[in-house]
């Protein structure tokens, strides 16, 4: 179990996260590029960071669930921004740059948990 504080913490950035996402999903238009593939690292890393706050901010209870919701959204939420914003398309790349901020952080995850387990033993 966590500390209080820590999961406090987990729960803040849980929230702004997926604010973030939500502001980036329902966009007008896609954000300028900074770098050659700027907006695949802000796909990794925006469902990475939603991923692995929720996974320490949500109760144990709701991991497989929240993990099924995420993994929904990071392929629903290519086809709805084909379908409800004109200036927006459906991206393949950006589908499996969602998918692979999530994978990551199970990951992340389980190498934490690992460790942890080690220790304890």
């Amino acid at each position: 179990m966590q500390p209080r504080h820590l999961r406090s913490i987990a729960q803040l950035v849980f929230v702004l996260s997926v604010a973030a996402i939500l502001a980036g999903l329902f966009r007008s238009t896609p954000p300028q590029e900074l770098f050659p593939h700027s907006d695949k690292v802000g796909h990794v890393a925006g469902f990475l960071l939603v991923a692995l706050s929720g996974y320490y901010a949500l109760p144990a209870n709701l991991t497989k669930a929240f993990t099924a919701v995420l993994i929904l959204l990071a392929i629903g939420s290519e086809y709805a921004q084909a379908s409800f914003l004109p200036a927006r398309y459906f991206s393949l790349q950006d589908m499996f740059a969602n998918l692979s901020g999530i994978l990551i952080a199970g990951i992340i995850i389980r190498m934490h948990n690992s460790s942890n387990a080690k220790k304890h033993q």
